[in-house]
Formats: structure tokens, sequence, C-alpha cells
């Protein structure tokens, strides 16, 4: 059964909504179809437990609020993840407004929401907007998925 078309500024005001709604510590991930999904280099122990040296993984944004701040990550070719990025995908996502993946930081490409002090006790609108912005941007400009009713979300 085809489902109702939606358009990318109504799934990302949905989005913004649920971003604003968690509870400290709780994570929201968007993650696209597996009809996108790219074979990753799995890390050397995986590797060996499993056998296989490459796993299918589809392209991800994950949220997780801490305290008054929000945390977006973005899928990386790190070494730990093993996801194929082409340099073009890594500089769309420096354009979109990732900040590169750094040892400080983690594996991944990230963005905090705000980027300085919090003026509300957590997420203003503006902030949960943005967050939720950058996600559909992501999967729709970087990774091409054409349909926000595709995207998996967790």
């Amino acid at each position: 059964m085809p489902h109702p078309p939606l358009s990318w500024s109504a799934w990302a005001e949905v989005v913004a909504a649920a971003l604003q709604g968690l509870a400290d510590g709780q994570t929201y991930v968007v993650s696209a179809p597996a009809s996108l999904a790219r074979p990753a280099k799995r890390p050397g122990v995986a590797k060996r437990l499993t056998g296989r040296r490459y796993v299918r993984v589809a392209p991800w944004v994950s949220f997780v609020r801490l305290e008054d701040h929000l945390l977006g990550s973005c899928i990386s070719d790190d070494r730990s993840i093993g996801f194929p990025l082409s340099a073009q995908e890594k500089e769309q996502l420096v354009a979109l407004g990732w900040h590169e993946p750094s040892p400080g930081q983690g594996p991944t490409y990230f963005r905090w929401f705000p980027d300085d002090v919090a003026e509300t006790a957590y997420l203003a609108l503006a902030d949960a907007d943005r967050a939720a912005d950058l996600a559909g941007l992501t999967m729709r400009d970087v990774f091409g998925v054409s349909d926000p009713a595709d995207l998996v979300i967790a």
C-alpha cells in the first residue's frame, strides 16, 4: 500500500518535535533505507569473530540529548565504522555544518545544538529545527534519499 506523500519540511517538523521531547540520555536515530546500504569494512575483531570482512550498512544520523544540549552524529569512514564515503560526500557533510571526526569527539561527524551556551532549559525550537533540517539535508543531498517516508526512525 503506497504511503501518502510527505514533504521534507513536514518531515523536519515531526523530527524537530521528537528531538525537543527527548529525555536526558535518550537517542533518536534516522537511517536511510536498506536499499542505500553499502559494504562497510568491519574492524579486526568483528571480522575475525564472524569471518566476514564486510557488512552492509545504511547511512545514519543520530541525536542524543546530553543535559541541556543535543549532540548530532553522522556516519563516517573512520576505521572503527568503515562506511565508504567519497571525497565529495565528505565535502558535502562539512558544507552542511557537520564537523569532521576528531580524536576528542569520536569517530563520527558531529554537531552540537546549540553551538554555544544553552539559552533555554533544553533545545529551543530554532535549534530543534536546525537539527531536523540537518538530518533531512544529509539524507537527501548527501546520501540520496528521495522520499522522507523511506527513512527509518529508531
